[in-house]
């Protein structure tokens, strides 16, 4: 019966916070790694919810996260535009640059990075997708609205002009889009976003759960080949 309780105990922290660290609860994250019984009971938790669950190999911390999908969240496209509130040209973006983001944590193997620097890659991606586009057919070869991604980029100011404010998280400017990812995904914990003078993202344990489980991602692979072959 106390093997169920603390089974459940850590189940119930995990559906409210989707992530345990040795930091945050040294006694759960040890009897996970230290009780087989408890391990298998959440494991079934996991595999009956569709989620994968990920264990850190250093054996300090654990979290879940929904299987390989369209998208690294636990929702679809349709409540990611209400809980985020993106309209179908800024979640476009917004995916973009996450998976620019995600590009520079695993293939370059930055563990941080300043957000001037994403948005200097997220550039120059979007400028060999134009020059791509000129040649071939990318859109078909790959099965991706690349070209839908460069209306919505150059039809997008790079900041608002109106309001200096609005590049702290404006949708409708290419800056401000940024920030509001970074927020988003820092709200997730697939990263954690510094502040201020700094201004710029670290990688996370979680990152490197999202990375695990989107390379069984076919639409993230082939992007990822894509970007890799130019």
């Amino acid at each position: 019966m106390e093997n169920i309780e603390y089974a459940m105990a850590i189940i119930s922290k995990l559906i409210e916070k989707t992530e345990i660290s040795e930091k945050d609860n040294r006694e759960l994250i040890h009897i996970y790694f230290n009780n087989d019984q408890i391990k298998t009971i959440v494991e079934i938790f996991a595999e009956k919810s569709n989620l994968t669950l990920y264990e850190s190999p250093s054996e300090d911390y654990i979290c879940i996260i929904p299987k390989s999908s369209r998208s690294i969240y636990a929702y679809n496209k349709d409540d990611i535009y209400r809980k985020y509130k993106l309209d179908q040209k800024s979640y476009m973006i917004f995916m973009f640059y996450t998976f620019c983001i995600l590009y520079i944590f695993n293939d370059l193997q930055e563990i941080s990075v300043k957000l001037d620097k994403v948005y200097e890659i997220a550039e120059e991606q979007i400028n060999k997708v134009k020059n791509d586009l000129e040649k071939e057919n990318i859109n078909k070869k790959y099965n991706w609205n690349f070209k839908g991604l460069v209306k919505i980029w150059d039809e997008m100011k790079e900041i608002s002009k109106t309001s200096t404010t609005e590049i702290r998280g404006s949708i409708y400017n290419k800056k401000g889009l940024l920030k509001k990812t970074v927020k988003i995904l820092d709200s997730e914990k697939i990263l954690e976003y510094i502040e201020g003078n700094i201004d710029a993202i670290k990688i996370t344990e979680k990152t490197h759960a999202v990375l695990m489980e989107l390379s069984k991602n076919q639409t993230y692979l082939m992007l990822k080949k894509y970007f890799e072959n130019n």
